[in-house]
């Protein structure tokens, strides 16, 4: 089996098969410098002093694919950790560590306790912008 390696290089960062040593991919997102990546359950996640973590899916290691951009700390994203691939934790430099749940149905049973089972189209877009509203609580 091989590893493989995520190289910073000013704000990009490769991906490289270390059994084979060629140039898989490169990902340009961030705004400022990768300060930490971490790599678990077909996910990549990137911190960055641009205060965002990118979560990045990379089942086909050729054409890495970003499925969120993480926004949140108001300062450089100083760790990130992948936990499984619908959980991100990462840490700033404000002092804050942040638990990211990426799965749109246990955002939105979440968002359904925490509203009283009463869920907005306006607060649905505030909390799960670009993904369409439906009705999500009973």
């Amino acid at each position: 089996m091989s590893r493989v390696e995520a190289r910073q290089d000013g704000r990009d960062w490769t991906l490289a098969d270390l059994a084979r040593p060629i140039r898989l991919s490169t990902f340009t997102g961030h705004t400022g410098a990768v300060l930490a990546v971490a790599y678990g359950s077909g996910v990549l996640a990137t911190a960055s002093a641009d205060n965002t973590v990118e979560v990045l899916d990379t089942a086909d290691p050729t054409r890495i694919t970003r499925t969120a951009t993480l926004v949140g700390h108001t300062g450089p994203v100083v760790a990130v950790a992948v936990h499984s691939d619908s959980m991100i934790v990462s840490a700033g430099a404000d002092g804050t560590v942040r638990r990211w749940e990426l799965d749109p149905n246990r955002v939105a049973n979440l968002l359904c306790r925490n509203a009283d089972g009463n869920l907005s189209a306006e607060q649905w877009e505030a909390r799960l912008p670009g993904i369409p509203y439906r009705p999500p609580c009973p």
